[in-house]
């Protein structure tokens, strides 16, 4: 009897998955600041350096239709690796920010406007958003924060 237990034990220990400790994770959160619509979000990367999120529907539902002002990024207190890239596409995969977000510190904040074939200016959102983080390093984090307006 007690061989079949420890059987059935070390079979159902086999078939339980196995959880990965080293997961990417991306929380948006949303506040309006007067004619502003303001989005952060909060990010820890993959062992591989990778974050990937899509923009939630409600956040959609209140950006669809305005313009996109600027980004600011924020290393946080597990900085990622120097030098780390974000890339924020549209429904169509073009990136809404046009190479403004490579190579961001791993020390300070910094800011940067929407760069539409070489021209700095607001860029419209219609339909989706989807943010991709690179090279960021093992389990690091910030905050990407977008300004709409």
């Amino acid at each position: 009897m007690k061989k079949l237990f420890l059987f059935l034990v070390l079979i159902l220990a086999l078939m339980i998955p196995r959880v990965s400790l080293a997961t990417e994770s991306a929380t948006a959160t949303m506040f309006t600041a007067g004619p502003w619509t303001v989005v952060d979000i909060v990010w820890v990367s993959h062992t591989d350096g990778t974050v990937s999120y899509t923009f939630e529907d409600y956040i959609l539902k209140a950006i669809r239709g305005l313009t996109v002002y600027m980004a600011v990024t924020d290393p946080g207190a597990t900085a990622p690796s120097g030098d780390y890239d974000i890339v924020v596409t549209d429904e169509l995969s073009a990136d809404i920010f046009g190479g403004t977000l490579a190579d961001r510190s791993a020390t300070v904040s910094e800011q940067v406007p929407p760069n539409i074939g070489g021209a700095y200016g607001d860029r419209p959102v219609l339909k989706s958003l989807q943010m991709e983080i690179t090279g960021a390093g093992d389990t690091k984090g910030g905050t990407l924060r977008v300004v709409f307006r």
